[in-house]
Order: structure tokens, then C-alpha cells, then sequence
């Protein structure tokens, strides 16, 4: 993620929250967000993700929407989902005192 977006990603209407600021919405460490977001899938979803190429580099922006959608798929998390996501789906759900299923 370029330095710059410290602050935000430049101004797009639709997409503004890198995955950092996503982690921040939700009140969740960064590491295992990452690991929900792509074991989920929400990173390929065009509903709530777009990714840019941004100075030679493919960025994902992700949309208003992304943090409520990450919060349902932590309550209701698909099958498909792998240990990694699965270890990350644990230690979230411990955080917000939702246990495991």
C-alpha cells in the first residue's frame, strides 16, 4: 500500500477505505482482517471492493458497505472458508465475545 494513503486514498466516490482504515471501522487488528478479507473473499466482491491499479501497483479500495458486510460474514461465515481464516474467525469472535460455532 503506497505511504501516501496513510491518510486515505485519493478521492473516489465509491471506493475509499483501504484495508487498514477497514480494520479501523471495524475495530479489529489489521492481520486478521486481512486474513477474513481473503478468505471471505470480500477483496473480489464488486459490491464492496474494486481494485485499482494505482502507480504500477493493484490497490483495493473497499466500499461504504464493506465494514457491515465484514461484520455479517463473521456471524455467518461460509463453509468455504479455510483454517486461516478459520484460526482469524476464532480469535475475532473471542474479541467480541461471540465465541465460536
Amino acid at each position: 500500500m503506497p505511504a501516501e494513503w496513510d491518510q486515505g486514498p485519493p478521492d473516489d466516490p465509491g471506493y475509499y477505505l483501504t484495508l487498514t482504515q477497514l480494520a479501523h471501522a471495524v475495530d479489529l487488528p489489521f492481520e486478521d482482517v486481512s486474513l477474513l478479507v481473503r478468505g471471505f473473499r470480500l477483496h473480489e466482491d464488486p459490491k464492496y471492493a474494486e481494485q485499482i491499479l494505482y502507480e504500477g501497483e493493484t490497490v483495493v479500495l473497499f466500499g461504504q458497505s464493506a465494514p457491515a458486510r465484514l461484520r455479517e460474514l463473521i456471524q455467518e461465515p461460509p463453509s468455504t472458508l479455510e483454517e486461516e481464516g478459520l484460526d482469524a474467525l476464532r480469535r475475532v469472535r473471542a474479541q467480541l465475545g461471540g465465541g465460536t460455532h
